[in-house]
């Protein structure tokens, strides 16, 4: 027997690895949307936990082979998962389809760095099966979250979004308190499992397993009443001011390829059921103090950055010689500005003038639009949300930093900018500054698109504490999901939304163009939402947060504290090596 108190002999796989590779990931699949069976992310680990202890293959040098098939095996199977998750990614144009399957691709190393990592751990350090299992999926997940600059979707704390007692500690250590735990169930059974199958043999006992699932036990029971503790709390009415957010949705696909008059039909008919949406919500809500149209929504753009009136301003897509003549160069950047600021207001107008009588206010929009800065030789594009008030000024701008890779660029498209000619895209850059904003006291933080998906930018969003010496109160996501036309990405991204909720204890507010819209409380409710591939909106009305969370306050450091365990392993793998080699050299020079 080893270490453990196990067989050596069960060590020994009753089944093909892809079996094995295959089973956990149907099992993660439909634990996810669009299946949605949360139950079965607590049992696909343990499929995967007989290849991280048996001893059949090896990371060692003496059995190469049958560790080349086993990894390639569990990284074919991991890439059709991740094929079949985000199969909605290809669905705006055929050329999406090569950025599909290059991000499935990536993402199908992770499952076996996850299995390299976990042996590394159980065989170096000696860590029973399920923690060191449970510590390396955390360790995947958090640098899956980071690499090519971060892609948390999908991630196995997902699964849980609708149980909201397993959520809560998610605000302790983020979504990987929440996956770790998942882990640990799952290797629980796998160890309840692997003593039944041992008949009752004399020298598999009882007492680690029973050990690892009395521990199990009690951090579920700690889980539930945590969770229960927590969801009374901060469901607790509000005793401040509330503000009133209308969030709107609208029902336009996105679609390239179209001639000149279908994109124009396709326009006006995307404009009128926004303006038509916005007016039905101000007639709903008789003091809405806020509007947000999703990202690319609101009509009126590229707004143009100036900077102030000492800077040099350049002409886009034209010769420097172009901007030499700056009086006219600032003269015509003035004459644009005014007639957006006209344009501004012509809309507000309209959407405020439809109201009846009842003396409804006119509240701020929050638009989903473009911008260019006229400041920088090159003219940077951004994608941006403009705070806007009822007179049409623009009051503030943020700019997307989370860029989407083969959305909104091209990874080397700096270096070979001839590969935008294959994809139906425009180089965007991102934006290097957080905006946050007041309503009656009440600070929002708006990001666009899959931002909300990082968990680490969320975080440094919502961290930041203004003059005020105060954090924002309410998290914002604009978003145009019509690029995946219905499909289960959407609701990967409200979980994602839900996620970060939790961990950041803040109301998260989104407006997803072809959806999903939602109001999501502090303890990841969903206390409001439009169905996808609808029209609609949604009224939120929010406070100033309860409490900052010590996820918010600390970041990753249960992550980071698996990462640490995992480098000493890895530590302890490269030494032992070091001294097998060194004494085979020896003894071949003897």
């Amino acid at each position: 027997m080893d270490s453990n108190g196990q067989n050596r002999s069960l060590k020994k796989l009753r089944f093909p690895p892809v079996a094995y590779a295959l089973a956990g990931n149907v099992l993660l699949y439909a634990s996810l949307p669009p299946v949605g069976w949360s139950w079965l992310a607590w049992i696909a680990p343990a499929c995967w936990l007989p290849l991280i202890e048996s001893h059949e293959f090896s990371t060692h040098s003496q059995k190469p082979p049958r560790s080349r098939r086993v990894y390639r095996t569990l990284f074919c199977t991991h890439m059709l998962f991740w094929l079949l998750l985000l199969q909605g990614m290809r669905l705006a144009h055929w050329t999406t389809n090569f950025g599909w399957i290059a991000l499935a691709g990536y993402l199908g190393l992770y499952l076996p760095l996850f299995i390299f990592t976990a042996r590394t751990i159980c065989h170096q350090l000696r860590l029973p099966l399920t923690y060191s299992a449970a510590i390396a999926w955390v360790c995947v997940e958090w640098v899956r979250g980071y690499v090519l600059s971060g892609f948390s979707i999908g991630s196995l704390s997902h699964s849980q979004v609708h149980q909201l007692w397993v959520l809560q500690i998610a605000d302790l250590g983020g979504g990987f308190a929440v996956s770790f735990l998942l882990v640990l169930g799952g290797g629980s059974l796998y160890r309840l499992t692997q003593k039944w199958l041992s008949h009752g043999q004399q020298d598999v006992p009882w007492r680690p397993v029973l050990v690892e699932v009395v521990i199990f036990t009690v951090l579920v029971t700690g889980t539930f009443l945590y969770g229960q503790s927590q969801i009374s709390k901060l469901t607790e009415p509000s005793t401040g001011p509330l503000v009133s957010v209308g969030l709107i949705q609208g029902d336009t696909y996105t679609e390239f390829d179209l001639s000149r008059e279908e994109y124009m039909a396709k326009e006006q008919k995307k404009q009128k059921t926004y303006n038509d949406q916005t007016i039905r919500a101000l007639g709903s809500e008789t003091e809405l103090d806020l509007l947000v149209w999703p990202e690319s929504m609101y009509p009126i753009g590229p707004l143009l950055d100036t900077g102030d009136n000492s800077q040099t301003l350049y002409v886009p897509a034209q010769p420097l010689e172009v901007s030499e003549d700056q009086v006219w160069v600032k003269q015509w950047a003035d004459n644009l500005k005014r007639g957006q600021e006209l344009q501004h207001a012509e809309i507000l107008g309209y959407l405020y003038g439809n109201q009846d009588e009842s003396g409804l206010g006119k509240p701020l929009m929050l638009g989903g639009t473009s911008s260019v800065d006229l400041t920088l030789p090159h003219t940077p594009s951004y994608n941006s949300a403009a705070l806007i008030s009822p007179k049409g000024e623009v009051l503030d701008v943020y700019h997307k930093n989370h860029l989407v890779m083969f959305g909104e660029y091209i990874p080397l498209g700096e270096v070979f900018p001839s590969l935008y000619n294959f994809l139906p895209i425009s180089a965007l850059a991102p934006g290097k500054r957080d905006i946050t904003f007041e309503i009656d006291g009440v600070k929002f933080s708006p990001n666009i698109c899959f931002e909300s998906t990082v968990p680490h930018r969320v975080r440094k969003m919502i961290a930041g504490v203004g003059e005020d010496q105060r954090r924002p109160d309410v998290m914002v996501n604009l978003t145009n999901d019509g690029w995946f036309w219905g499909s289960s990405i959407l609701d990967l991204h409200l979980r994602s939304n839900i996620m970060r909720s939790v961990e950041l204890r803040r109301p998260n507010l989104i407006a997803a163009n072809t959806g999903i819209s939602a109001w999501i409380s502090a303890t990841g409710k969903l206390n409001s939402f439009v169905e996808k591939k609808q029209a609609g909106f949604v009224i939120a009305k929010v406070g100033r947060a309860v409490e900052d969370s010590f996820y918010l306050l600390n970041g990753d450091l249960f992550a980071i504290l698996c990462g640490a365990i995992t480098l000493i392993s890895m530590g302890k793998l490269i030494r032992n090596r070091s001294v097998v080699e060194a004494s085979n050299s020896e003894k071949s020079y003897t």
